[in-house]
C-alpha cells in the first residue's frame, strides 16, 4: 500500500502540463497521438497515459510539446508569404501560362 502512495506523490509532482492541455495542443497542430510519440521519442503507451491523465507529464516532455506547438504555429503563420514568393518567382507577373494539350485522336 505504501508503494501506491509513493507513486501517487511522484505523479503529482510531475504535473507540468495537464492532460487536457496536452490533447489540445496536439489536436491544434493536427497531429495524431502516434505522430506526437515519434516527435517526442517516447513509447506510444506512455504518451497515451499522459493524455489520459494516468501519468504526470514531466517538465522535459511538456517543454517539447509546447516547442512543437510553437514551431508549427510559426510555420503555418509564414506559409502564405512563402507560397506567394514561390508563386511570383515561378510565374512572373502572377500569370499562369496556359498549356494546350492535344486530345487523343486529334492531330495537327
Amino acid at each position: 500500500m505504501q508503494n501506491q502512495s509513493q507513486k501517487q506523490k511522484k505523479r503529482q509532482k510531475c504535473t507540468h502540463m495537464s492532460a487536457e492541455e496536452c490533447k489540445r495542443l496536439r489536436s491544434e497542430i493536427k497531429l495524431g497521438p502516434c505522430d506526437m510519440c515519434r516527435i517526442l521519442g517516447i513509447p506510444r503507451r506512455t504518451y497515451q497515459d499522459y493524455e489520459a491523465g494516468r501519468r504526470g507529464i514531466p517538465e522535459s516532455v511538456a517543454t517539447q510539446i509546447r516547442e512543437a506547438y510553437r514551431r508549427n504555429r510559426e510555420f503555418m503563420a509564414g506559409l502564405p508569404a512563402r507560397i506567394e514568393t514561390w508563386f511570383f518567382r515561378d510565374f512572373p507577373g502572377g500569370v499562369i501560362p496556359s498549356v494546350h494539350v492535344e486530345k487523343e485522336g486529334e492531330g495537327l
